[in-house]
């Protein structure tokens, strides 16, 4: 069983077309966890219409984020969400958590190809995540979310599939984006790495890498998964309408990782 993740925040429009593709693509049987934080109520509502109960054991379960215990008052309740799912998925021993956010479109084999790349990792992977393209692009825009150089012997705007090699070939990243991004269930099983519900919405990401990798583990990507991203922004512009507001958010945010991470 795959637990899947997805935080909601509006956009259902954009997240009609990510969710028939989980639907289409992800092995079964699948439990998929959509956490809706703070979406107009039309949007709410196409959530809630989206929940699915299937023969085969799949499953599509919509849980608003107010109706966590220990919410936050007020969104957004990013971290809270996320670990309210990965305790689902360790107490259902899960084969791993998937986090695809709703703007994200996998590709075939991408879940497949992650899941590769946990097990030619020897048990050393805490995290896998895929190449990622824009939505309805062809090349690298980032490697799993890290766009700062090139891993694997690739560069970004390279087209996906220029290159021919006979084996999956693994990088490892200084962290990756929720995105699209594989758990391993050994790392799940683990006490000392959860997510911070205090991470309300920026840099979640990163402070869940960072606690992997003290761990002993690595993030890594692999260039057999791929998945489009549309990185709308769309989110924070509903819960902070101005760009200003927004930009002074992300900043406290940043203060937060660097206080707890030096």
């Amino acid at each position: 069983m795959i637990v899947i993740f997805t935080a909601c925040h509006g956009r259902a429009d954009i997240a009609e077309r990510t969710f028939g593709v989980i639907d289409g693509l992800v092995p079964r049987p699948f439990a998929h966890f959509v956490c809706d934080d703070f979406s107009p109520e039309a949007d709410a509502d196409w959530y809630r219409s989206s929940e699915r109960h299937l023969s085969d054991g799949s499953s599509r379960t919509v849980i608003r984020c107010s109706d966590i215990e220990g919410c936050a008052e007020g969104p957004p309740n990013m971290g809270l969400a996320l670990g309210h799912v990965w305790n689902l998925a360790r107490s259902a021993s899960a084969d791993g958590l998937l986090s695809v956010e709703s703007d994200v479109i996998l590709r075939p084999g991408c879940v497949e190809a992650l899941q590769e790349a946990e097990v030619l990792h020897r048990g050393g992977a805490g995290a896998v995540a895929p190449l990622y393209t824009k939505v309805g692009g062809n090349s690298i825009e980032t490697f799993g979310g890290c766009e700062d150089r090139g891993f694997m012997s690739l560069s970004r705007g390279q087209e996906i599939g220029s290159w021919h090699r006979d084996a999956p070939t693994i990088d490892v990243l200084p962290w990756a984006h929720l995105a699209c991004l594989w758990i391993p269930s050994y790392v799940l099983a683990r006490e000392d790495i959860a997510p911070d519900p205090n991470f309300r919405l920026y840099y979640q990401d990163f402070d869940l890498c960072y606690q992997i990798k003290r761990a002993g583990f690595e993030i890594i990507v692999t260039d057999r998964a791929v998945a489009e991203h549309t990185r709308a922004n769309a989110s924070t512009g509903l819960v902070w309408k101005d760009e200003s507001v927004r930009s002074a958010k992300e900043q406290e945010c940043y203060a937060q990782l660097l206080r707890k991470w030096a």
